[in-house]
């Protein structure tokens, strides 16, 4: 409907030809754009570090005798799946697969959906109960 050949000024330094005969955009086939993945690999190279660390710290509270087994449990799958997940992106920006960066977007989707769950719980049901837990912070 509205499309048009529009040069851009990322694509790499090839002019088009002049030949009327062929188009634009077939003049060079060889044209391709260094930098459009590179601030998605730098976020989840980020990604991936943050989700080492985070198994990183929870692996020695496991074996700890009075830390919170529970949390330190779910910190290491969380991590753990966050860095797996993240390399699999990763890979599938190197080898130009998108179905490799399917695992990371229902990773995302998982966390938000478990995350809001938790606060929607923090407060709708503790700011509501009198008798709440005296831990929790009062809103």
């Amino acid at each position: 409907m509205f499309y048009d050949y529009v040069p851009s000024l990322y694509w790499s330094s090839a002019q088009p030809s002049t030949n009327s005969s062929t188009s634009p955009s077939k003049s060079n086939p060889t044209t391709t754009c260094s930098s459009s993945p590179l601030l998605v690999k730098i976020l989840l190279y980020v990604h991936t570090g943050i989700h080492i660390l985070a198994v990183a710290r929870a692996a020695p509270s496991i074996h700890h005798i009075t830390s919170d087994h529970h949390q330190a449990t779910e910190s290491l799958m969380l991590g753990t799946f966050g860095a797996l997940t993240s390399i699999l992106a990763i890979l599938g920006l190197w080898y130009r697969q998108r179905q490799f960066l399917l695992p990371l977007v229902v990773f995302l989707l998982a966390t938000i959906v478990l995350d809001s769950i938790a606060i929607f719980y923090y407060y709708y049901y503790l700011s509501s109960t009198p008798h709440a837990d005296p831990t929790y912070p009062a809103m």
